[in-house]
């Protein structure tokens, strides 16, 4: 399945591009989820992916990365159980109080609107606590960075 390009700049998919580029530069041994909820939500699963926010764009527009029916729930369910989930939201409790495994982590961000309350209320019948960076909104593709910088050091 292919996604239409003009999905890819509707919606700010740029700002999740971006995200998911950072992430992958950040740990080669990250795994990004972008749920793309603007295009009949649809799951896009990375991994070794090198390349740029534009090459990622192109990457989907082409059909070369595989794009499947999902949602936020689907990720969530999936994942659930195998992997510790945090949803990083400014009124979570401070990542430096908390002990975050080593491995076998998972962070859900929002795009710059932040998560729905419904899939927010979803999240929360999970049981997936609310971490913070502070108490200021970040631009999306800092964050893994930001989240490297305090968790490598300390694993």
């Amino acid at each position: 399945m292919q996604v239409d390009p003009n999905n890819l700049v509707e919606g700010r998919m740029d700002v999740v591009l971006d995200f998911a580029v950072e992430a992958l530069r950040a740990s080669k041994e990250s795994e990004v989820y972008m749920v793309m909820a603007g295009c009949s939500e649809h799951v896009i699963r990375l991994r070794d992916f090198e390349g740029t926010t534009t090459g990622l764009a192109r990457a989907l527009s082409r059909g070369d990365i595989k794009v499947e029916r999902g949602s936020l729930r689907d990720v969530v369910r999936a994942l659930h159980g195998g992997v510790t989930l945090y949803y990083l939201h400014e009124s979570g409790r401070w990542i430096g109080d908390v002990d975050v495994p080593p491995a076998r982590v998972g962070f859900i961000v929002g795009d710059q609107d932040g998560l729905s309350v419904q899939d927010e209320d979803m999240l929360d019948a999970f049981g997936v606590p609310r971490l913070s960076l502070g108490r200021r909104p970040y631009l999306s593709w800092f964050i893994p960075v930001i989240l490297s910088s305090i968790l490598k050091p300390r694993w």
